[in-house]
């Protein structure tokens, strides 16, 4: 067993101990915001608004189309055009086709076309003259 690990146990016991080591708070109280530092909160909250109100990157990656990557593995990599590159607070001025991927920063707006970002350190960037 490595240092640092317990035994496994099943889902089931592991929950059933969770619960029991997480005390309920019973109390509840109404405070102005800037109070709320460090407290609990009784229930969700969920925001009127999206912030920020675009589909960003949260990883250095590549941005794809998922579909593209179906095939993909260690054994089987699967080759993408790189067509750009977006940083935070760019404005994405190009589209990802079938084939394409855009190099994207954390935090960077999605460009259309794109619905997934496959993180950099499972990439291999290859160059061509071509």
């Amino acid at each position: 067993m490595k240092e640092g690990f317990g035994k496994l146990m099943a889902l089931g016991d592991a929950l059933a101990a969770l619960k029991k080591a997480v005390r309920r708070f019973e109390r509840v109280e109404e405070v102005e915001l800037i109070d709320g530092v460090g407290r609990v909160a009784a229930e969700d909250i969920a925001s009127e608004i999206d912030v920020p109100h675009f589909a960003r990157a949260a990883m250095d990656g590549y941005a794809v189309r998922a579909a593209d990557t179906y095939p993909a593995g260690y054994e089987n990599p699967v080759r993408l055009k790189c067509v750009g590159h977006i940083e935070p607070g760019d404005k994405p001025k190009v589209k990802v086709w079938d084939g394409e991927c855009v190099r994207i920063s954390t935090g960077g707006a999605m460009p259309e076309g794109a619905d997934a970002v496959v993180m950099v350190e499972n990439c291999l960037l290859y160059t061509s003259d071509a």
